[in-house]
């Protein structure tokens, strides 16, 4: 039989059992709600404003040509400038006339820089390398800035022992002359005649009055 509660204590009631805790995670209902999604019409007038500035900035950039590579280093780089570096007329050329063609360019060209050499050779469907072989098709060969003549190195004896064509860049602008009909060259600007110098006016002649007054006298009795 059960034993009587001792007087002064209460029975122990069986605790109620505890109910589990609501998880954090978010309904499907509330994720798609327009309170939390964010929505183009939510976007501020601001932003909205800024946005065609921001892409007409973009555009602007990618319009912009782009810079030249830098200058690569080769044995025996001197840091000399073209001697007629924008006195030149670079000429035009068909499409692909240069296609089939491997250059090696060397030294320091007359007018262009060796990258805009290389350009140039590029547009017309060239290939250009950086050491002679024997499927070189030619050495564009440099020039002495300090002389003018055509210089000496490694790489033009190599092509005369290989027999390879050695051009300069007046035999480059050749080649292309030689495949295109060239534009009329712009008429040169004449310049404005100098204004003459503007004499001072004569002075008035004095003589006349002193005879007139002169005269005058002797004839009086």
């Amino acid at each position: 039989p059960p034993r009587p509660n001792p007087p002064g204590k209460k029975k122990p009631q069986d605790k109620p059992p505890q109910k589990p805790k609501a998880t954090a995670h978010a309904s499907p209902a509330a994720a798609a709600s327009p309170a939390v999604a964010a929505s183009p019409a939510a976007a501020s007038p601001a932003a909205a404003s800024s946005a065609p500035a921001l892409s007409g900035a973009v555009a602007a950039m990618a319009a912009e040509p782009a810079a030249p590579p830098p200058k690569k280093w080769f044995p025996g780089q001197k840091d000399d400038a073209p001697p007629n570096k924008g006195n030149k007329t670079v000429p035009v050329g068909a499409p692909d006339c240069l296609s089939g063609k491997t250059f090696v360019v060397t030294g320091t060209q007359d007018s262009l820089e060796r990258e805009e050499v290389e350009a140039l050779i590029k547009r017309y469907g060239g290939r250009v390398t950086g050491s002679v072989s024997g499927k070189t098709s030619y050495l564009m060969r440099g020039i002495d800035c300090s002389t003018g003549s055509p210089i000496e190195s490694s790489k033009v004896n190599k092509a005369i022992g290989l027999k390879t064509k050695i051009i300069d860049e007046d035999g480059l602008f050749d080649m292309l002359r030689k495949t295109a009909p060239q534009p009329e060259p712009e008429p040169q600007p004449q310049p404005a005649p100098e204004p003459k110098p503007r004499q001072p006016p004569a002075a008035p002649a004095s003589g006349g009055a002193s005879g007139a007054a002169g005269g005058s006298t002797v004839g009086a009795p």
